[in-house]
């Protein structure tokens, strides 16, 4: 949120801070990235009407975003290459987006009650709000009405039926609850400035964060007693949809998780979840739209017939066959993805593809060997290194700035004053 405060306090773009706080976010999680951007929308528009110098913030405006695609130039490239090489099968749209926004239901509830301490702050910054609106920050107030905004984003005040079916890309989105976590952190930082702008008794501040604090800790426990609960059910602890079992003993399966094999666990119980795997056939039937059925059985159900080891760069797998056929081997082919059977290299016209990608080729009588690794294109290799340097060399004039300067200190003085 620096960047944020930043624009209100300030009402200037500083580059160098605004450019790293967005790539840092953006290569963590893309849709979080754009909460971000969302929240610092506002704050810009009020900069950009307030300041006289509006050229000036526009030319440092595109510098950071210049700069921004700089630093994530190699999510870029991945993205550029795979798409435009693939037709990428996308993650399932949630047809019912109203029901997984938040609301007072007893299942949605649970999102304003973990922790319930989210609760007492929430209906504590719209009382203090609508006491000291006046007397509060203009970065107060901003920072206030955007968690606010949020919040509704989250609910079902707004009708996630229709927009869901008048608007394509809102189900990008796919459940509206996840609006609740900008909320979240804004509501946070909008206590922290209340707490400032008003000149609350430290002391009380502090003893209402450790009862908060406390009530939590106790709520934490609670719901694991609750999940652990689950786990000694055999009909709850067994989720069905979209998951497998390669066993039907239960004490099995839960003795596997605890087991010094690590992947034990994870060879009992896989779930079909074919999302961003490459399309080389239109799925259009509606049970198989998502492609969660040719996943199961082309790719999980196979897996027990080939034994795999990763290289260092590539994935090798390894099978003895009775006679010479063509069969699905369960791994996925890209437009860029090398191919080599039994030491030869295969072409196109030498190997096909199911619908989802998988491998359909020719084994030989025996045994035999298939490694498989992905050559990006040049260009794409350039852009996975760049961004590299782009991030030394921001992070070294950060440390030649040695964190704080007069400016900063100007920031906070100017804060703490309002």
């Amino acid at each position: 949120m620096l960047p944020l405060v930043t624009f209100i306090i300030e009402k200037q773009v500083n580059v160098l801070e605004l450019a790293l706080c967005t790539a840092l976010m953006f290569q963590i999680h893309f849709l979080t990235s754009l909460f971000v951007v969302m929240a610092y929308l506002p704050a810009f528009i009020y900069a950009f009407v307030k300041t006289p110098e509006r050229i000036k913030m526009l030319q440092h405006m595109a510098l950071a975003v210049g700069l921004f695609f700089l630093l994530t130039a190699n999510i870029w490239a991945g993205l550029v290459e795979v798409y435009f090489g693939n037709t990428v099968l996308q993650p399932f749209i949630n047809k019912n987006m109203y029901g997984t926004a938040v609301s007072l239901n007893a299942y949605r509830l649970s999102n304003w009650l973990s922790p319930f301490g989210i609760v007492i702050l929430g209906g504590l910054q719209i009382i203090l709000l609508l006491l000291f609106w006046k007397k509060i920050s203009t970065l107060n107030k901003i920072v206030s009405l955007e968690a606010m905004f949020f919040l509704i984003l989250s609910s079902r005040l707004l009708p996630w039926k229709w927009l869901s079916q008048t608007f394509e890309f809102v189900n990008v989105l796919q459940f509206p609850f996840r609006f609740f976590v900008p909320y979240t952190v804004l509501l946070l930082m909008s206590i922290g400035l209340f707490a400032t702008e008003l000149k609350l008794d430290g002391r009380m501040m502090i003893g209402a964060l450790i009862l908060l604090v406390t009530c939590s800790f106790v709520q934490t426990i609670q719901a694991l007693e609750q999940d652990l609960a689950v786990w000694d059910e055999p009909e709850e602890f067994m989720y069905q949809k979209n998951t497998i079992y390669f066993t039907d003993d239960i004490q099995k399966i839960k003795q596997a998780f605890f087991s010094t094999d690590l992947a034990l666990g994870l060879r009992y119980v896989q779930k079909s979840t074919p999302d961003y795997l490459p399309l080389y056939t239109k799925l259009t039937a509606q049970d198989e739209i998502h492609g969660y059925r040719h996943y199961r059985k082309q790719v999980l159900m196979q897996e027990q017939k080939f034994t795999k080891a990763a290289t260092t760069d590539a994935l090798v797998y390894q099978w003895d066959a009775a006679e010479a056929k063509e069969i699905i081997v369960p791994a996925i082919g890209y437009k860029n993805t090398k191919v080599v059977l039994n030491g030869k290299v295969l072409t196109d016209a030498q190997l096909g593809h199911t619908r989802i990608g998988a491998l359909k080729l020719r084994q030989k009588r025996g045994h035999n060997r298939l490694e498989l690794s992905y050559v990006p294109a040049k260009a794409t290799v350039v852009f996975l290194v760049l961004p590299a340097f782009v991030w030394l060399g921001c992070l070294g004039i950060v440390i030649k700035r040695k964190g704080y300067n007069k400016k900063d200190d100007a920031k906070i003085n100017c804060l703490s004053a309002r």
